[in-house]
């Protein structure tokens, strides 16, 4: 239930409205809060909401554990204009992987020294842009994109990609970027010398979703090694870039069991090296503040052959095409749960389809949930990570509607 004192009063960020309420409030009752207003107002449209608090707390977790490691944010993951401008008032750096997104963040009045051109292979113009503005720092892992670099980009800070990755990770980056550390990384760094270059960094990720962080010791001892064999052909090497791959939301090992193993790892082969250490973390910062509330559009008895004849199908307003295409690229599962639980209801076995025409537009199949109606609502926590980033409007079924929350003692400190 919302607290009966709760109080609030909206206030612009940029272009964008943030609610300030007057103490902080969990998922349910801010959820809970923007349905009823909803329901009041007769609309029915899926909405999101970011809690800022939740993205401050997660800033203060990262600084607690890898002080040494400047977070880059990874724009991708969730493009999003409020949230890349408080963690610019954070002082965030960001990863970005295109010219859009680069242009996106400097019209924060962002320094290009806090942004990294995070893509080994980059079109022309887009060398050109970072060129102009003053964005040095890029990753690359190959000849050609060298020479590329060399051709059309004034002063580079060249970071080579080497593919050390995690093999249980759902999405193995290092089939498509990144080179072997021991075979391909010290010819390129040479050739680097030979047509005039410097190196000045490596950059690794072990992979979304990762599940063994002790890769992240291989992948140091690596770059430990490249540092070493390129200082000795007279590159000035300064920069280390960690990756992503980082949690969010639930996950077997906490942060803090993951930033142990970094923090040894860089103390064990980066202790006498003053060296700026990067990170490239996305869903760390968006996955959790981030959740989704759906209406129920279509609730039906739907008895199957040999099937519970109590099996209910329910169709809401957002799916696979929107923001649960998280399932088809992320390989994440969202579960929901009724705004309004009644933890003594009667559970019935049920799938929750999307509101499209297709057939594969399944969000939940054979969950037990209480019996809910047409016009209900059904809440999905950790929604932040690569969700509105790739979704659609396919069939004409809207995105959803962002909203914004902060405590007013967090936005006294921050936004005020």
């Amino acid at each position: 239930m919302i607290p009966k004192t709760t109080n609030s009063r909206h206030v612009l960020f940029g272009n964008e409205k943030v609610e300030v309420f007057d103490q902080s409030l969990t998922d349910e009752e801010i959820a809970l809060l923007i349905a009823e207003r909803y329901d009041k107002l007769g609309f029915d449209d899926p909405f999101m909401v970011m809690n800022l608090d939740e993205v401050l707390e997660k800033f203060h977790q990262w600084k607690r554990e890898l002080p040494m490691v400047e977070p880059f944010y990874a724009v991708k993951c969730f493009p999003n204009r409020v949230l890349t401008r408080f963690l610019a008032k954070l002082g965030v750096g960001y990863d970005c992987a295109s010219k859009t997104e680069i242009n996106d963040i400097l019209d924060l009045d962002v320094s290009a020294e806090k942004i990294i051109y995070a893509h080994p292979c980059k079109p022309i113009n887009h060398i050109k842009f970072a060129s102009e503005n003053g964005v040095q720092m890029m990753t690359f892992d190959t000849v050609e994109e060298l020479e590329k670099v060399k051709k059309f980009h004034s002063k580079p800070q060249l970071i080579l990609r080497i593919a050390v990755a995690d093999p249980s990770a759902l999405c193995q980056l290092n089939t498509k970027f990144g080179v072997n550390p021991v075979k391909q990384a010290p010819q390129l760094i040479k050739k680097a010398k030979e047509i005039g270059l410097n190196i000045d960094g490596i950059s690794f990720h072990i992979g979304s979703g990762a599940n063994d962080f002790t890769t992240h010791e291989i992948a140091i001892a690596h770059s430990r090694n490249l540092f070493d064999y390129a200082r000795s052909l007279g590159h000035h090497m300064h920069i280390l870039d960690i990756g992503g791959g980082f949690p969010g939301g639930e996950h077997k090992f906490s942060f803090e069991q993951i930033a142990s193993i970094i923090r040894s790892s860089l103390e064990k082969y980066f202790y006498d090296d003053s060296v700026r250490i990067i990170a490239e973390p996305g869903r760390f910062f968006c996955a959790r503040p981030c959740f989704e509330c759906v209406n129920v559009i279509h609730a039906a008895q739907a008895p199957r052959e040999g099937d519970d004849s109590n099996h209910i199908v329910y169709y809401i307003n957002d799916g696979i095409f929107g923001s649960f295409n998280c399932k088809l690229y992320d390989f994440v599962h969202p579960k929901g749960k009724p705004l309004k639980l009644d933890s003594q209801a009667q559970l019935f076995p049920s799938t929750i389809w999307g509101p499209t025409c297709d057939g594969g537009d399944k969000i939940e199949e054979n969950v037990s949930l209480p019996k809910m109606s047409t016009g209900d609502w059904l809440l999905y926590q950790e929604m932040g990570a690569y969700t509105i980033a790739g979704g659609s409007t396919f069939n004409g079924f809207p995105r959803p509607k962002m909203h914004y929350t902060i405590s007013n003692e967090n936005y006294a400190k921050y936004l005020a």
